[in-house]
């Protein structure tokens, strides 16, 4: 993966490189949604072609930031003109980075097939083997000795190595010098050096930090130096129903004004100058309830662990409007919504007196591939309830009328040997 990600940025020359970098920093700030946590880390706020230091995980991160740009049509119109010129067909490499993608989810199982079965592991590794080729064809290394090199061999070895040793995330391939700095270096610095003492207060900076540093996690849900868009949500239980619904947040309301807009007054400690709603949306919820003043909030609960947020400016940044998968009359599949506003229209507490202000995507588009569906997005607003609500997805916006809705990460493995079969039913 990181070879492949090399190939593709040094396929770029400087000014697309730099315009891929300003594309990566516009993508971080533009696609800010909670459930983008789910998926690779990819918080590269200063570009990602001139990438150091950086850990395999991340690189899955660059893959995926790559992959999402590719949506976009201007990344699209970017890559794919510069492959040209090298004549690298870019929907290929669309679909081998996807590839990766799934690949590399799938190494990430902890279980593969149960003990006796021979005929999952030989179609495994005729899929290894189909990307393999797949990689060579697409992305050809001209430098040193190509694709020949010893980490790219070890792929025909894997299947028998998960046979023998079991799951690959059971071991470790990092450098283990890296935990003699949180470990060894660290709390020696912080003890006094004296021979008689040392190891103990070595021992015991070294039990404080992990003390600390479980309490931080249990008090917080994060770990130190891990960032967070997630909105912390307070749920009670609603006595009327057993659904989770929002109790608190920050608060909105709306009230109309005789001859002028409607009035949006916000309980946050968010500046009032960032707490901007798409145009006349305020105007547009009082018209649908027909009413002169309206609440509600900016986060609510679907259950216990997931949260929907709609903020305009969540943490003094960009805006924050989740998108769900949402159960709408006249589909029979839950179709793609973007949330903008959690409305109370009873000022009571429950699931059955919150209503989702969103913009529906109802009509399918072409082009969709491996992890993305293409839809075109309505421009008018709707009301849904939150009952409503099937599950929390990523989307990325290709075009003002057109989103990107990606796979949930938990299925990409899956991926991975479906269609990758279909590619040596093609091509062997």
């Amino acid at each position: 993966m990181k070879r492949a990600n090399k190939l593709l940025i040094d396929s770029l020359t400087n000014q697309p490189q730099s315009d891929l970098d300003l594309m990566a920093r516009q993508f971080h700030k533009s696609h800010r949604q909670t459930s983008r946590h789910n998926f690779p880390r990819s918080t590269f706020v200063s570009g990602i072609t001139n990438l150091s230091k950086i850990i395999a995980e991340e690189q899955a991160g660059v893959t995926w930031t790559i992959v999402c740009i590719m949506q976009q049509e201007d990344g699209w119109e970017l890559i794919s003109s510069n492959l040209r010129n090298v004549n690298i067909d870019a929907a290929d490499v669309l679909e081998l980075m996807e590839c990766l993608l799934c690949f590399d989810a799938w190494t990430r199982r902890s279980t593969y097939w149960a003990a006796y079965d021979n005929d999952t592991p030989n179609h495994v590794d005729e899929s290894i083997r189909a990307m393999m080729q797949m990689v060579q064809e697409r992305l050809p290394r001209d430098t040193g000795n190509g694709w020949n090199l010893p980490g790219f061999h070890s792929l025909l070895h894997l299947v028998n190595e998960i046979v023998a040793f079991g799951s690959p995330s059971n071991s470790s391939a990092e450098r283990r010098e890296c935990s003699h700095v949180a470990f060894a270096k660290r709390p020696g610095r912080r003890s006094q050096k004296r021979y008689l003492t040392f190891e103990r207060q070595v021992a015991t900076r070294i039990t404080d930090t992990v003390l600390i540093n479980h309490g931080f996690k249990t008090w917080s849900g994060k770990s130190f130096g891990q960032q967070s868009d997630v909105p912390k949500t307070i749920v009670a239980n609603d006595n009327s129903d057993n659904d989770l619904s929002i109790v608190k947040g920050t608060k909105w309301q709306i009230r109309r004004q005789d001859g002028r807009p409607p009035a949006v007054y916000w309980k946050t400690r968010t500046p009032i100058q960032q707490m901007r709603w798409p145009p006349r949306m305020a105007r547009w919820i009082l018209d649908a309830y027909d009413v002169n003043k309206i609440c509600g909030f900016t986060e609510v609960a679907l259950n216990a662990n997931t949260a929907v947020c709609c903020h305009p400016g969540y943490q003094g940044g960009e805006a924050v409007y989740d998108w769900v998968m949402a159960k709408i009359v006249g589909s029979d599949d839950p179709v793609p919504a973007q949330v903008f506003a959690v409305v109370n229209h009873n000022n009571f507490i429950g699931s059955q007196n919150f209503d989702l202000v969103v913009r529906l995507a109802r009509e399918r588009s072409n082009g969709d591939s491996v992890l993305f569906t293409k839809w075109k997005v309505d421009p008018i607003f709707s009301v849904i309830r939150v009952s409503a609500v099937v599950s929390k997805v990523f989307v990325v916006k290709s075009t003002d009328t057109q989103i990107c809705v990606m796979m949930p990460m938990d299925q990409w493995h899956s991926c991975f040997t479906n269609m990758y079969q279909q590619y040596v039913s093609v091509h062997w």
